[in-house]
């Protein structure tokens, strides 16, 4: 699977999603935007796509004009303003978006989340505001040189239960990013936190 802006590509069937739709695109187009995402950031020849395409047939020529317009509308790019193919004059085409694989865009989206879940943290976690968040002042003093933090669970308030996960998988990163410079402790010293947790379930 290989993702570019809101779409993603099956290179094993040759389908192509826009986020849950499946967008129709006839084999030979399919084909053509599978090489494309296969050789991106660089200029292709219309010898090489037709080499690699259209080894046969007597409007080779205007069967690649064809199929590069119905990619072009298939992704609503343009010719004149490309997102995704541009035309480079007496060349060929050159695919200008970024493709990532899925390992890639994983990396890429955790460690936006992560830094992303930092301020959404000290914004409001669960329903506390951020006085309750660093609230170092109800937590017994310990003699260690590192500032106190207490990271609060993330609430899922997106309605679909499979994006619960989300929650725990921050909680876990922004533990890994910031215990070399956090003493970060249990939920469970916080008192204030506590009493106000009870106060919104009884809600």
């Amino acid at each position: 699977m290989l993702y570019f802006r809101q779409y993603r590509f099956d290179l094993a069937s040759l389908s192509l999603y826009c986020e849950e739709e499946q967008i129709a695109l006839r084999p030979k187009v399919a084909q053509l935007l599978s090489y494309f995402l296969t050789h991106p950031n660089q200029t292709v020849t219309r010898e090489a796509l037709l080499s690699a395409l259209w080894q046969h047939g007597e409007f080779r020529e205007a069967a690649l004009t064809q199929s590069i317009t119905e990619l072009r509308q298939a992704l609503n790019d343009s010719a004149q303003q490309p997102i995704f193919i541009k035309t480079v004059p007496q060349q060929g085409y050159h695919w200008i978006c970024p493709v990532e694989s899925p390992k890639k865009r994983r990396a890429e989206v955790l460690n936006k989340v992560t830094w992303a879940a930092v301020l959404m943290v000290l914004l409001t976690v669960g329903g506390v505001g951020m006085k309750t968040l660093f609230s170092a002042a109800h937590v017994p003093y310990q003699s260690i040189n590192k500032t106190r933090l207490i990271i609060f669970p993330l609430q899922n308030e997106t309605g679909v239960d499979a994006n619960a996960w989300w929650g725990y998988a921050l909680e876990a990163s922004l533990r890994e990013q910031l215990h070399d410079q956090f003493q970060l402790l249990p939920k469970s010293q916080n008192a204030e936190f506590a009493q106000k947790k009870k106060q919104i379930n009884s809600h």
